[in-house]
């Protein structure tokens, strides 16, 4: 029952996550999304970026679509004051909850075809300093700009994978492949 699992969870949750919860029309699709792609389990993911980036999970086009906009937002909107939580920078340097959800719809507006697990894999790629820096300040547009960089990377293991099928498909293709000379006895006979 999604009550009962609501209330078991409530506890463990934060104030962000029940804030979305509460806004999610498909109570059980929001809680779906919360557990399997929390922040708690960035590292996780981030382990094992190629996965993150080829493998088959939800985009924030996807997830809105099934479970409605606001989920979408709300759900970047926790992943970005983890960030900022993880950044440890006094309240008044922090991005403000309108500017959160402001950054948060700008990413959807620009990476909607972003899968969850590449955003996490991006925020720990920031978390690590990969990209631009904040000298104690967490501004939108660095974030913005970062996700852009991230997006090269992204792109490089995307065009790596189509490089290793591509050779995969030419080798296989070499195994049923025949030399000319042999093609030529090969019409000669039918044509006897």
């Amino acid at each position: 029952n999604i009550k009962t699992i609501l209330r078991e969870q409530k506890n463990e949750m934060t104030l962000s996550q029940q804030k979305f919860l509460q806004s999610t029309h498909n109570k059980e699709a929001g809680l779906l999304i919360l557990q399997t792609y929390n922040p708690s389990r960035q590292v996780e993911f981030a382990n094992k970026p190629s996965l993150c980036v080829l493998g088959d999970f939800p985009t924030l086009g996807s997830v809105a679509r099934t479970c409605g906009y606001e989920v979408v937002k709300d759900w970047l909107t926790i992943e970005i004051n983890d960030f900022q939580n993880w950044e440890n920078v006094p309240e008044e340097y922090k991005l403000q909850k309108e500017s959160v959800k402001e950054v948060a719809e700008m990413i959807f507006n620009e990476f909607r075809y972003f899968k969850l697990t590449e955003i996490m894999l991006f925020l720990q790629h920031l978390k690590a300093g990969k990209y631009e820096r904040f000298y104690n300040t967490i501004k939108g547009t660095t974030i913005l700009r970062s996700l852009r960089l991230f997006k090269e990377y992204r792109d490089m293991i995307i065009s790596r994978e189509e490089q290793r099928k591509r050779k995969e498909e030419f080798e296989e293709g070499l195994k049923h492949a025949i030399s000319y000379t042999e093609f030529k006895k090969m019409k000669l006979k039918e044509c006897v």
